[in-house]
């Protein structure tokens, strides 16, 4: 148990190896909840690991990563990305072709939608499909 003094303006400071075992940092945000005479502080955590740091995207678990770690995280979070954008392409393009019934594609020459998703796949750079 830690103690610690209320302030004139009424601010208390968490210690610091309390502030490091909760992995709290200037700007988190705590619940306050008061019951019978104690009050308690609880740290609001974000549902996603992906936060905006001073306009920085930051992927923090709470402990460090080895740069192996690091390495699939991100490999893992690129491929998921990827392939929302490459289903979001495919979408977009079979709203947009025509339909041509069986026998109307025999008589005329039509492009697959196959050959267009690969098509559109091999455009999509990952620069290009980045969204954030």
């Amino acid at each position: 148990m830690s103690k610690v003094t209320l302030d004139r303006a009424g601010c208390v400071v968490i210690p610091k190896n309390l502030r490091d075992e909760l992995r709290l940092s200037p700007g988190d945000t705590l619940d306050v909840t008061v019951q019978s005479d104690e009050i308690k502080l609880r740290p609001r955590r974000s549902s996603s690991a992906l936060q905006k740091k001073q306009g920085v995207w930051v992927f923090s678990t709470g402990k460090p990563m080895t740069s192996d770690e690091t390495a699939e995280t991100l490999r893992d979070l690129r491929e998921q990305r990827d392939r929302k954008n490459l289903w979001e392409t495919k979408s977009n393009l079979s709203s947009t072709l025509p339909f041509r019934s069986p026998r109307s594609m025999s008589s005329t020459r039509t492009t697959s939608r196959a050959s267009i998703y690969s098509s559109a796949a091999k455009k999509l750079t990952p620069a290009a499909a980045c969204t954030a």
